[in-house]
């Protein structure tokens, strides 16, 4: 993928079920970093999996695509992925002039970030109607080791959108011990809708531990609700794996 922020991929790439193994990236000083770096408003990447490998950037950093202003689906990643901020599993981040869905993508490498706005998935989510039927396996971690860190999430760490039908397993963590920031979620670190499109999260499950350096604004579905327009609806936690008392999140026991 490429690094220079000047360039998007505005094609149609279909990957036909097919599988990259053995992906290599390491730009640690870099932006927008992913098997495609950036994906322009027409670009689409669907049917396509990275098997294993290792992905390292500054921000903005996925396994199938740094930056999208496009559509991904039907994605999946088994690769580490890490960087600086704004990291996720398959894409880093969704931004301006976003279309469609994030919809039908997988994660199962472990994902992290040195300062934040991590998640399974993606790391940041905005523009595009909704993340739907996606699932999250991996490891999700905060590891606060850079400046203002904050927000963990098993699917997106912040979105401004829908979320729905998603699942996560994964363990997340936010080791951030600042008070303002420090955030985690099973399904999303921190939802931030409007009164116009406030985001709902509905019909997702998270049966992954989730946990905050300093025990606050972590829930088993949203670690924070940014709006009181936005609403969780029919999701539900394994009171198991997250025993106690929670802000959100319907409690089930998993095991008897």
């Amino acid at each position: 993928g490429t690094n220079d922020g000047y360039y998007f991929f505005e094609g149609d790439f279909d990957g036909n079920g097919k599988t990259v193994y053995n992906l290599y990236i390491n730009l640690s000083d870099d932006m927008y970093v992913g098997l495609f770096g950036r994906l322009g408003a027409n670009g689409v990447v669907k049917n396509l999996t990275v098997g294993s490998g290792y992905v390292n950037g500054s921000g903005n950093v996925g396994a199938i695509v740094g930056q999208s202003a496009g559509q991904v689906y039907n994605c999946g990643n088994y690769a580490e992925v890490t960087g600086t901020s704004i990291v996720g599993g398959v894409v880093g981040a969704v931004s301006s002039g976003a279309t469609g869905e994030l919809s039908d993508c997988f994660n199962v490498g472990n994902v992290s970030s040195q300062r934040g706005s991590v998640g399974g998935i993606a790391g940041t989510v905005s523009y595009i109607s909704k993340i739907t039927r996606c699932f999250n396996s991996g490891k999700v971690t905060d590891l606060a080791t850079g400046r203002t860190p904050g927000q963990a999430g098993g699917i997106v760490a912040y979105t401004t959108v829908p979320v729905e039908y998603c699942y996560n397993g994964g363990i997340v963590s936010d080791l951030s011990t600042d008070e303002s920031r420090s955030m985690a979620g099973g399904i999303v670190g921190r939802t931030l809708g409007s009164a116009d499109v406030p985001v709902i999260i509905g019909n997702c499950i998270n049966t992954g531990a989730v946990s905050t350096a300093i025990g606050l604004q972590c829930n088993p579905i949203a670690g924070v609700v940014g709006k009181e327009s936005d609403v969780i609806s029919g999701s539900y936690y394994d009171s198991q794996a997250m025993p106690g008392e929670y802000e959100n999140g319907l409690a089930v026991a998993t095991k008897d």
